[in-house]
């Protein structure tokens, strides 16, 4: 029994540079420009650089703020630079800085300095037993709650010694993130 193998080609062999033609693409001849055209062109260029340069004083938008907006002119001048930008000053390491503040810093949250008073809830969950109540007397790193949270219990304790003033959860409330859970005195 003869096994069926494939005839090999005697034929020459062909090569991958032989099936792809490279070509180039014409170039297109370039027409004569005259030095007078040429000239015309270049006025031309210059005039609408100086039609975009020019602002007149009613196209300037002014902004919210009382600047002007400085998307409407291609340029703004270094001398007018005070009319188009609200500046800060800021010192750093004996260096004076000049500059801009951006949208989303301006509207930032301020930060403010945590009260020692009030227990908030520090993240979202469901409370579970309250070991406090109204008017009991409590010193630091004394229990005041259990709060559930993605199956953990978390226990929520004094930061300082004090009154519980007044206790704003009960036992199985759902509580949202920074809510004031125990007030102290």
């Amino acid at each position: 029994m003869e096994k069926n193998k494939s005839p090999k080609s005697t034929s020459s062999k062909t090569t991958k540079k032989d099936c792809t033609k490279q070509t180039k693409p014409k170039a297109k001849p370039k027409k004569a420009v005259s030095e007078k055209e040429e000239a015309v062109k270049a006025k031309k260029e210059v005039k609408q650089k100086e039609v975009k340069s020019e602002v007149k004083p009613e196209d300037v938008q002014v902004t919210p703020t009382g600047k002007k907006d400085p998307a409407a002119v291609e340029i703004v001048h270094p001398e007018e630079i005070d009319d188009y930008y609200d500046f800060v000053n800021f010192s750093l390491e004996d260096t004076s800085y000049k500059t801009t503040l951006n949208k989303k810093f301006t509207k930032r949250k301020k930060y403010e300095i945590p009260d020692l008073k009030k227990v908030k809830a520090f993240i979202p969950g469901t409370i579970k037993k309250v070991f406090v109540k109204e008017g009991d007397k409590v010193s630091e790193n004394d229990k005041l709650l259990e709060l559930e949270a993605m199956k953990m219990k978390n226990i929520l304790i004094a930061p300082m010694d004090g009154r519980i003033k007044k206790v704003n959860v009960k036992q199985g409330a759902r509580v949202a993130k920074n809510e004031i859970l125990v007030e102290l005195k």
